[in-house]
C-alpha cells in the first residue's frame, strides 16, 4: 500500500531542510508541519477509502501524506509554487500512484477535469482562502464535501449565524448550498512560519434538498443589501426589488441587510430570477 512506502521517507521538516524549502509570502503560505494536527484534521472526515480528494497547496506534502495514510483512490494535489514541486514529486513516486501532483494556480484550475465526485481537504494560503471557496460553491454538486483551513475569521463568516458581527454575504453564499460547521482550531505554533493569525478548519456538505438559487443573481443581491448595510433593505436593495415586492414575499422590508435569514435571502434572488 502506498501508506507503507511513505514511512520511509524523512520527515516533512527534514525535506524542507534537505532541499532548502522557504515560505513565500506573496502566496500566503505557512506550512503545516505537525502530523498529530494533520492526522486530526483526518480523523473529523469520513472513510476517505476509494475516494477522489483534491488538496490545494500543498506545499512541502505534510497534509497530503496524512491523507495518504487514509488510503484514498487517487489524491490530486495543486500546489502553484514551483519550489515545491521537487518534494511532492518525491512523496509521489513513493505513493505507487495514488497520488498526481499538478503544478498549477487553484483559482483557474478546473476541477470537472478529475472524474466523479470529490472531496477537497486543504490547507489554503490566507491571501486566496476565500476566493477558493466561493469558486467551489459555484460548483458545490461536483463535491462530497469540503474540509478546508483557513483564518479563523474567515472561517467564522463562513458559519455565522444572522444578526452576528461575523454575518454577512460569504455566511450567505456558503449556507445557500451548504451545511457549515467549524472542526477544530490550530494554534500558530503549528505551522511554520508561525501566522499571527489563529487557524480553523471549517467543513461544507452540500445540501441534500436545498432549493435551486442562481448563485450570480444572489451575489448581486447580497452585494445590494450589505453595499449599505445599516440602512434598511427597502432602501439599501431598491434598485434591484421594491418595497411592496418585499412585503409579497413576506420579508419585513425593515430589516437590516445583517438581520435577514439565509432564506430570506434565497426567496428574493428566485423571484428576481422568475422575474428575468
Amino acid at each position: 500500500m502506498a501508506a507503507d512506502y511513505l514511512k520511509n521517507l524523512p520527515k516533512t521538516s527534514e525535506l524542507i531542510r534537505i532541499y532548502n524549502l522557504e515560505t513565500n509570502k506573496k502566496l500566503g503560505q505557512n506550512f503545516l508541519l505537525d502530523d498529530s494536527i494533520t492526522d486530526q484534521i483526518l480523523n473529523h472526515l469520513p472513510n476517505l477509502s476509494n475516494k477522489r480528494i483534491l488538496e490545494v497547496g500543498p506545499g512541502p506534502g505534510g497534509l497530503t501524506r496524512s491523507i495518504l495514510f487514509k488510503e484514498p483512490e487517487e489524491l490530486y494535489a495543486v500546489e502553484y509554487d514551483h519550489n515545491c514541486i521537487p518534494i511532492l514529486r518525491l512523496i509521489e513516486k513513493e505513493a505507487g500512484g495514488v497520488l498526481k501532483v499538478i503544478q498549477a494556480d487553484a483559482l483557474t484550475f478546473d476541477e470537472t477535469i478529475i472524474p466523479g465526485i470529490i472531496s477537497i481537504i486543504a490547507n489554503l494560503p490566507y491571501n486566496i482562502g476565500s476566493s477558493l471557496v466561493l469558486k467551489w460553491l459555484a460548483n458545490i454538486d461536483k463535491f462530497e464535501f469540503i474540509a478546508v483551513m483557513l483564518q479563523k475569521e474567515v472561517a467564522e463568516r463562513i458559519c455565522a449565524a444572522p444578526s452576528t458581527k461575523s454575518y454577512g454575504r460569504l455566511s450567505i453564499a456558503a449556507q445557500s448550498v451548504a451545511d457549515v460547521d467549524i472542526m477544530l482550531e490550530v494554534d500558530p505554533h503549528h505551522f511554520y512560519p508561525p501566522p499571527k493569525v489563529t487557524s480553523t478548519v471549517v467543513r461544507l456538505i452540500p445540501k441534500k434538498d436545498r432549493i435551486p438559487v442562481d448563485s450570480k443573481i444572489l451575489e448581486k443581491v447580497t452585494a445590494a443589501a450589505f453595499g449599505l448595510k445599516r440602512k434598511k433593505i427597502k432602501t439599501s436593495m431598491k434598485s434591484i426589488i421594491s418595497a411592496e415586492d418585499l412585503e409579497l414575499l413576506n420579508i419585513d422590508a425593515n430589516k437590516r441587510a445583517e438581520d435577514l435569514e439565509v432564506a430570506e435571502y434565497i426567496k428574493i434572488t428566485q423571484f428576481l430570477a422568475a422575474r428575468k
